[in-house]
């Protein structure tokens, strides 16, 4: 099950990525801005479903990062997507079985992990001649 969470998150990833830097997207920045914004909310759901107040407190917390991530991607620098998709990536990780204790499905932190690693590789390999915004 692990196996096929992962395979598909990495096809999802490409296909994101493709339409993503695709010339139907007029800035592939905001695009993963927003990208971001809602890949740091989907554990909030988790959370909220969760409903254990600790739980939904860091949850919260931690998508709090990933806004303020995102948005410094867009105001700042996009170097700052990246790495909030890369945190992001680990965030995921650290809801494996023996540790943070969002219940959420089985396969989704490899499946998500996947995603966020291999769209974050592609982010900086496209976005490294964007200059700062």
């Amino acid at each position: 099950m692990l196996v096929r969470a992962i395979i598909i998150g990495l096809l999802g990833a490409a296909l994101t990525a493709l339409i993503a830097w695709s010339p139907i997207i007029p800035d592939p920045i905001i695009f993963h801005t927003v990208l971001l914004t809602m890949i740091g909310a989907i554990y909030m759901g988790f959370a909220f479903a969760d409903g254990r107040p600790l739980i939904i407190i860091l949850e919260l917390s931690v998508a709090t990062v990933f806004i303020v991530l995102s948005l410094l991607g867009l105001w700042v620098a996009p170097l700052f997507i990246g790495i909030g998709l890369i945190l992001h990536g680990l965030w995921d990780l650290a809801h494996h079985p023996r540790g943070i204790k969002t219940k959420i499905p089985v396969w989704y932190p490899a499946f998500c992990a996947a995603f966020d690693f291999l769209f974050a590789g592609i982010f900086f390999y496209l976005a490294r001649n964007i200059a700062n915004k």
